[in-house]
């Protein structure tokens, strides 16, 4: 996973065929400019998928070939596009730019977590977790945009503790390590007693921009959780 992979988001809630239009469109337009030979279709589901709204959008053909494993071209753009859902995520081309469509926020996160994308659009099923997502990476917004990130309350001094915690331990193992998770632990402890606030939601965000990964992220929210407040 690196913070510094090109993500876009797409406001949409629910099904929204102009909106799956749109996406395809705008993530050819962008390999293209790119030099980007792979574009993944990220689904939730590969049995439900041929039901959707995507489905229907992109044909029973395309639909055909991409449940058979097979890529097909968008338009006339030359792009050709694979599909994958969350079980095969990391089996993907690694320089691929991937379209999350309808994803929850735990699928998405395993994109995010993946170690080299070429990039990575949201659109989302869920306003909430479209939202969520815009707060935690700051994307660039394709089309309309009215959604607003939430503001970071963190005080600059849990910002430098977990910092410092971050820099004491190997976050590519989250806090696996018993004196890692003591560590952390002890961070959160001081914090508290220091009557500064542990706020779970936030921490995710920080840890995610901060280059944690899916499992440390996981495993420093669940201490915070236990001093949240």
């Amino acid at each position: 996973m690196t913070t510094r992979t090109p993500r876009f988001l797409i406001e949409n809630v629910g099904p929204d065929k102009a909106k799956v239009g749109f996406a395809l469109s705008e993530a050819a337009t962008y390999c293209n400019e790119h030099h980007i030979e792979h574009l993944v279709l990220a689904v939730s589901s590969k049995g439900t998928f041929p039901q959707g709204i995507v489905a229907e959008t992109l044909g029973s053909t395309a639909v055909k070939a991409l449940q058979a494993g097979n890529s097909v071209t968008l338009g006339n753009t030359g792009v050709k596009m694979t599909l994958v859902y969350p079980a095969v995520f990391s089996g993907a081309p690694s320089d691929a730019l991937f379209l999350a469509m309808h994803l929850t926020l735990p699928d998405i996160e395993k994109i995010d977590d993946l170690p080299s994308t070429a990039a990575i659009v949201f659109v989302p099923w869920l306003e909430g977790h479209g939202k969520e997502w815009l707060s935690t990476w700051q994307p660039t917004t394709w089309g309309t945009s009215t959604w607003h990130a939430t503001p970071s309350t963190m005080a600059p001094e849990v910002t430098a503790a977990l910092s410092r915690l971050q820099s004491s331990i190997n976050v590519a193992t989250g806090l696996l390590h018993s004196a890692d998770k003591k560590a952390a632990t002890a961070t959160f402890k001081a914090l508290r007693s220091g009557g500064h606030t542990i706020d779970p939601d936030e921490i995710k965000r920080w840890a995610w921009r901060s280059g944690w990964g899916q499992r440390g992220v996981n495993d420093l929210v669940a201490v915070a959780h236990k001093y949240q407040g």
